[in-house]
């Protein structure tokens, strides 16, 4: 997956959580990974604490990720 994006007018309604359960669920049945990762904007605490939520940890700050000032955040998650 690359990106979610969830409309103004539906935030605050819990669907990225359950979008996010729905294809984390459906990835990890299929695929059987032992860890996940993910990269989120260092500015989007909504996304931060909603991964937080589900188990995610803060791992990695990256610098310049996708170019000069474009910063990330690593987070993964174990599965074993």
């Amino acid at each position: 997956v690359d990106g979610m994006i969830i409309a103004q007018q539906y935030r605050g309604k819990k669907y990225a959580g359950k979008l996010f359960d729905y294809s984390l669920n459906e990835f990890t049945q299929k695929m059987h990974p032992v860890q996940l990762q993910l990269f989120t904007h260092p500015e989007n605490s909504a996304a931060i604490s909603l991964y937080l939520r589900r188990g995610f940890v803060i791992r990695e700050w990256i610098a310049d990720k996708y170019g000069p000032g474009k910063h990330r955040i690593k987070m993964t998650k174990e599965l074993l």
